[in-house]
């Protein structure tokens, strides 16, 4: 890396190892004053710091709380835009505000006040954690000494839960596993209680007034809101009552039986108190919040709901000693995906949860509204309560929060204040149902929310009967904000936010705008669908989406310090055809497009417009080509399939994708795991069916098509493709399948990594036909070409790092210690006899006959600079290092370099014919001959540095490369190239098996069989 004057910074996104620079001219760094995360918990020891020019090369960052300097060693994760520090001890109080600078060489920034809570009670032995894209959990557990014990899968990551092993802490947890450099989140298992304090009964009445309820008459906040009156005024009612919606009440649980909400009206969700489908309510609190959004009206039984026509669906993630976080995201996620319209969050905790943010923001991409009520502690100092207070502070994001209100308008005094806060509405003494046909009165903001979830079905409701429209999330809020009715100071304030809720008003507007909504300020129509998993390693502090880094920075999928040198462009094997999803220009803005490049004229010789999030793949047989795009407007992306005879696109909708596509051999299907689903995509029709299967691994099928493999939360799904519809088998005795499964070139066996080993399982089946505990896999499970072995690594801090050899037949296993961290994936020689590996030292090869390893150090202590690469033949064993390639004999040992002007980038791709390898570096391709002698140094192309890997022909004779300028066909022949497209390469957003882990390094090695 060149050095950095003092005056300027480098602007830097890496590739693997592959670093683009654009100079800026102000090097003072900046914290972000409008950050959401603004508050710390002190057991945590974690913060997350947003801004810029954090971090400049060959300067120190340091970190001060209350003029109170962090030790270098706890500021625990760093880039331009993100430090994670680990608060200092000493914060006894419950709640203080404290005052953090950065500073850069000496430059420092403006305080930016926190709030740092210490009241929150952990547990003690686990914590959750949210890896960057595309690491290896196999890697950070070992690395940072925790057990895996569970997969927690949303819409745009997968998280965690990592058991801390005996005489370990919760913060030195943490702080090892930011230190892997792997992680974007981490945090504990955090306590999440119920917003609302108990009420005495009143007596029970019988005198009916309309609506035909009899305990309506003791209800104020319907009539309070105009939802419903016993008046000739106008009410919401006589609009909408929520038809065709559903509300998810995320709580206790709910008691379907009560009289008031018993039949169709309720929805069976989970309950993940106890991990089984029966959400009863275990207490009364998630009954009245039920019955507040939508008990019956005019049914001649007790109260009245807000919305009295919607669905209810029940999620228990509170037990009678409150919940965790990581029960909560689950139950969003599991409403989001019953079809919930409104999720209902009367519950909070003063430690804010990423988890359950990723979550809110999850569901909200898919379209759904969350309400959450903003927290009972306004006599206590105001710390805020999430998951309300992750709502942005002055802009429409689909979360709203809610402030209790009282019969008189006013806020009551427990009512948390703050900047988040969106809205009021009734919370105070409301009477509503709790189990066993009886009916209560409760105070909390945990009532009041239900009042803004009901009026948001109502408005949802209106929109679909009186015109057939879809409301967006930021619509919904923007319009209850609107109408709603000051009650505090004039316009916004901290008590009541907007003011308090409307619900008549809130409705009419619904019916007067129709279809124009665009009439609507800028900001209501601003929601996007699905947040997809992005790359950038800051929080999506608003959730939309959206990575707001320097134009040069702005390429999807970018992350500095990390990126993609193996993503390949797929090539037919006529040598003809050549596809490629580019975006509009390096600042990423204007469309996306796929790319069919006529590789014999060397031209672009169609376009498919669109917006791919993924590198396409071929079918095969070469009749199709696939791509993942993101659809606008709508939560969810879509499969473009392009058949490559005519050049005819036929579109297959699914759900956000979480895993690559993956083709089956016989060209027929190809299989996508989804947030909600897996999708089975039949290519030629095309068409699809969807299995319920959270896929967390990528998918895999066996040789004959049959079958097809994929991890889920619970164990391995073997799907039976060869049915009509496709049937899953679900074998749960496997354990949490951290890897993809790999198969046998017979197709007799499979092979998943799992937190203790390996699962051996015959797909024919389908069955487990043996376990093996030989330590978590470090890195993705390489198959040996004979079938007889799977070879992978572990990592333990005490135990050092070990290669694991294990016999398939006999499920016997063999351990090699290696003397450095492995940090590329392993090939095998094509004979079955050896397993190479880089490691942080150079590269290590071990026999997997005697079990003999031996090291090869990289001259001069280089580290690895790219991933392995093997030449056909296995003559040589390639990895670009700063001075060029470093070629290693693996049967002698011997090594030498093939110097290169510039630092090598991506990965080495060798010909088919073994006579040459092309390597990426900062100044083009350069050509590499590992046989030649004596060594010559690498021929080089100029062009602009490559974004992927050059992918060479089948035949030999060309290479496809991506660069920052565009496609370019390179004539390996010639030495010549030509650019046939300025537009540069989308980087793949999707975890798949071009895509191998992240290393400590932050750089990429060769794509694994099965990256999950």
């Amino acid at each position: 890396m060149n050095s950095i004057k003092r005056g300027c910074v480098l602007a830097v996104a890496a590739v693997g190892g592959l670093w683009w620079t654009g100079v800026t001219a102000q090097v003072t760094p900046t914290l972000d004053a409008d950050t959401s995360d603004r508050a710390g918990v002190s057991q945590l020891q974690s913060v997350t710091l947003g801004g810029t020019n954090l971090q400049q090369f060959g300067f120190t960052t340091t970190v001060s709380f209350n003029g109170t300097p962090v030790p270098p060693s706890d500021v625990l994760s760093l880039s331009p835009e993100r430090v994670v520090v680990l608060v200092p001890a000493g914060f006894s109080p419950p709640v203080e505000r404290v005052s953090v600078v950065v500073a850069v060489d000496g430059e420092s920034t403006d305080p930016l006040d926190f709030d740092v809570v210490t009241d929150a009670p952990l547990a003690d032995d686990e914590v959750l954690v949210r890896p960057m894209n595309g690491a290896f959990i196999g890697m950070i557990s070992g690395l940072a000494d925790l057990l895996i014990t569970g997969a927690i899968p949303l819409d745009t990551a997968i998280w965690w839960r990592l058991q801390i092993q005996d005489g370990g802490s919760i913060a030195q947890a943490i702080a090892d596993l930011f230190a892997t450099g792997l992680v974007a989140s981490a945090e504990a298992v955090l306590p999440v209680q119920e917003d609302a304090n108990g009420g005495k009964l009143p007596s029970k009445q019988t005198v009916e007034v309309p609506p035909n309820d009899p305990r309506f008459a003791e209800q104020y906040g319907p009539q309070r809101i105009r939802a419903v009156d016993n008046t000739d005024q106008l009410d919401a009612f006589a609009i909408s009552k929520a038809d065709d919606t559903s509300i998810a009440i995320v709580d206790t649980g709910v008691d379907a039986t009560h009289e008031d909400l018993v039949g169709n009206k309720m929805v069976a969700g989970w309950d993940f108190v106890d991990g089984d489908n029966d959400p009863n309510d275990g207490g009364s609190h998630g009954t009245h919040v039920a019955g507040t959004a939508g008990a019956y009206t005019d049914n001649n039984k007790g109260i009245v709901g807000i919305a009295p026509n919607a669905d209810l669906i029940a999620e228990r993630v509170l037990g009678p000693t409150g919940g965790k976080n990581e029960w909560v995201a689950a139950g969003i996620k599991h409403a989001a995906g019953l079809g919930a319209d409104v999720i209902n969050l009367s519950l909070g905790s003063t430690a804010p949860s990423k988890l359950i943010r990723d979550a809110v923001f999850g569901a909200i991409g898919q379209g759904v509204v969350v309400v959450a009520s903003s927290g009972n502690n306004g006599e206590k100092g105001d710390p805020p309560g999430y998951p309300a207070a992750f709502s942005h502070p002055s802009a429409p994001d689909g979360l709203i929060a809610a402030a209790n209100s009282n019969a008189s308008d006013r806020i009551h005094s427990t009512s948390t204040k703050g900047s988040y806060v969106d809205v009021a509405a009734p919370g105070t003494d409301i009477l509503a149902s709790i189990p066993g046909n009886d009916y209560g009165l409760k105070t909390g903001t945990s009532m009041a929310a239900p009042h803004a979830s009901g009026l948001a079905a109502l408005m949802l409701g209106a929109a679909r009967m009186l015109y057939g429209a879809e409301l967006t999330p930021t619509q919904i809020e923007c319009l209850m904000e609107i109408t709603a009715v000051d009650i505090e100071e004039e316009d916004f304030d901290i008590k009541s936010g907007h003011g308090r809720i409307d619900a008549y008003a809130a409705v009419h507007s619904v019916m007067s705008l129709a279809t124009d909504f665009h009439l609507l300020p800028p900001e209501c129509n601003t929601w996007r669908p699905s947040s997809f998993p992005t790359l950038d390693p800051r929080e999506d502090e608003d959730g939309d989406g959206d990575i707001d880094l320097p134009p040069v920075l702005a390429i999807p999928g970018v992350l500095p310090g990390q990126g993609h040198p193996d993503q390949v462009i797929p090539i037919t094997t006529d040598n003809a055809i050549a596809l490629a999803a580019a975006l509009e220009s390096t600042a990423g803005a204007g469309d996306h497009t796929t790319l069919r490049i006529d590789i014999p004229g060397d031209v672009l010789a169609t376009e498919y417009p669109g917006v791919p999030i993924s590198d396409s793949v071929l079918t095969p047989d070469d009749q199709y080509g696939l791509v993942v795009e993101r659809m606008d407007r709508v939560p969810f992306a879509r499969v473009l399939r392009i058949r490559l005879a005519d050049d005819s696109t036929a579109p297959v909708s699914v759900h956000t994708p979480v895993t690559e596509l993956t083709v089956t051999p016989d060209s027929e299907q190809a299989l996508l795991g989804t947030v909600r689903d897996l999708v089975v995509i039949d290519v030629a029709t095309p068409g699809s069916d969807s299995l319920d299967i959270n896929a967390i691994t990528a998918a895999s099928v066996t040789p004959d098509s049959a079958d097809g493999l994929v991890g889920e939360p619970n164990g391995v799904q073997v799907i039976e493709l060869d049915q009509d519809p496709p049937s899953a088998t679900l074998l749960e005795t496997t354990g949490i399948p951290i890897t993809g499964p790999v198969v046998t070139s017979d197709g007799a066996r499979a092979v998943v990594g799992t937190p203790t080993g390996v699962a051996i399982i015959d797909p024919a089946g389908p069955s487990v036909v043996a376990t093996v505990a030989s330590g978590v896999p470090a890195t993705n499970i390489a198959l040996t070409p004979s079938d007889a072995f799977a070879v992978y690594a572990t990592t333990d801090p005490v135990d050092g790092t070990e290669l694991i050899r294990i016999n398939i037949a006999t499920a016997s296993s063999l351990s090699r210690s290696l003397a450095a961290l492995p940090v590329t994936d392993i090939h095998i020689t094509s004979d079955s006899a050896r397993a190479v590996v880089g490691t942080q030292d150079g590269i290590s090869v071990v026999s997997l006959v005697t079990g003999t390893v031996d090291p090869v150090p990289a001259p001069g202590g280089e580290p690895l600079r790219t991933g392995l690469s093997l030449y056909p033949d296995d003559s040589w064993a390639t990895v670009g290092i700063a001075p060029g390639v470093w070629c290693v004999d693996p049967v002698t040992l011997a090594a030498k370099i093939v110097t290169t002007t510039t630092m090598p980038l991506t990965n080495v791709s060798i010909a088919p014919d073994n006579s040459i390898g092309v390597i990426g570096i900062e100044s083009g391709v350069a050509l590499a001959d590992c046989k030649e002698d004596p060594v010559q140094p690498a021929d080089e192309i100029g062009m602009a540095q490559p974004v992927i890997a050059a992918t060479v022909t089948p035949d030999g004779t060309k290479a496809v490369i991506g660069t920052l300028a565009g496609f370019h066909v390179l004539n390996l022949g010639t030495e010549s190239q030509v650019q046939v497209s300025p537009k540069p390469p989308v980087l793949n957003w999707l975890p798949d098996d071009t895509q191998p882990p992240l290393n400590p390094l932050g750089e990429r090695g060769r794509p694994g069989p099965a990256d999950g």
